[in-house]
């Protein structure tokens, strides 16, 4: 799957966001579905801190077709 990478804080909009920590394999809808696991999506989620803000947000988006 091919990622959205963020390059700035979505708040000062400084190029400053390092790497926090990142959940491998991580289920991109959270809830309960008459489907099984087998059909659920799973994507890794990074998430980085700004420097400048100190706001922690998510460095790689997925692309909008996966957030249905």
């Amino acid at each position: 799957m091919k990622y959205i990478e963020r390059q700035k804080c979505v708040i000062t909009d400084s190029n400053d966001i390092e790497p926090l920590y990142e959940l491998k394999d991580f289920p991109v809808f959270i809830g309960c579905t008459e489907e099984g696991r087998d059909t659920n999506l799973a994507a890794d989620m990074d998430w980085g801190i700004s420097k400048s803000s100190g706001v922690v947000q998510l460095r790689r988006l997925l692309p909008q077709e996966y957030c249905k």
